[in-house]
């Protein structure tokens, strides 16, 4: 369903979670996430308590526990506030409540990403790939929501705007990534998330659009996963600000959170 969008009072940014079934005495686990690329900060309140102060882009919040059950989130930056229907909030899982788009150009909007908790086989580590880059997904020669995500060693060469020819061993059986991400352009909640198996060590990500054009490429030193008792991450690829695509010179950023509470984030040639 799409996010509706609704004036709030300036100044109160909150995210409030309201049970539609009853939910359960049993807790999950909710986060959020500020990906608003001009965003004047958010603050987030979930069930009414656990409040979180003046959220700032790029981050998440602490994890907060609520009762499972399938929720209305409201998102407010500003004056603008924007609904996200159907939150699933399960047992053993954490569900990440991203916020997207830019209040500039009227593409704010949010998505719910729920990812299980359970721990990996021995070895490896459990990534959700999360797409809520909407600015990117409407630029290019064929403006598309499809980006393609691979994984490689770290000295894998890559190099942002070349014409993507990948040749790498993709950690992915098949083939790299693709996240298909928003089904239109407008305000829409896009649900497109993938979970891959890989191994525990350090990955090199770039990602292309549906043009074959280098978005991002993470470096050559790589990404480490796996390291201490982290072992389930979701990885969100966000859209850059103007000034982060100017030092960077890319459209996107991406945000790695782990399940130990842990989060960093990726500019392009960083790491």
């Amino acid at each position: 369903m799409a996010p509706k969008l609704f004036h709030a009072l300036i100044g109160m940014a909150f995210l409030s979670l309201c049970a539609c079934n009853g939910g359960s005495t049993t807790d999950g686990t909710v986060r959020a996430v500020n990906g608003i690329s001009d965003t004047s900060g958010l603050n987030v309140t979930v069930n009414g308590q656990n409040a979180v102060t003046d959220l700032g882009l790029d981050t998440a919040s602490a994890v907060i526990n609520v009762p499972v059950g399938v929720y209305n989130a409201t998102l407010t930056d500003g004056s603008i506030a924007y609904l996200v229907d159907n939150v699933t909030v399960g047992s053993g899982d954490v569900t990440t409540v991203v916020s997207y788009g830019s209040t500039a150009n009227n593409t704010q909007g949010g998505l719910a990403a729920e990812e299980s908790l359970t721990t990996p086989a021995a070895g490896d580590v459990s990534v959700q790939l999360v797409h809520a880059a909407y600015e990117t997904a409407k630029q290019g020669e064929s403006p598309s929501p499809q980006l393609t995500l691979t994984f490689s060693t770290p000295a894998t060469p890559c190099m942002v705007g070349s014409t993507d020819t990948y040749s790498g061993t993709s950690a992915v059986s098949g083939g790299p990534a693709i996240l298909q991400g928003f089904a239109q352009f407008g305000p829409v909640t896009p649900t497109s998330t993938q979970v891959l198996a890989l191994p525990a060590s350090n990955q090199s990500i770039s990602v292309i659009n549906s043009d074959g054009v280098t978005l991002f490429c993470s470096g050559t030193s790589g990404v480490a996963t796996g390291t201490g008792t982290a072992s389930v991450y979701q990885l969100i690829i966000l859209d850059a600000t103007a000034a982060q695509q100017t030092q960077y010179g890319s459209t996107v950023s991406l945000l790695l959170l782990d399940n130990d509470g842990g989060q960093k984030i990726l500019y392009n040639g960083q790491n």
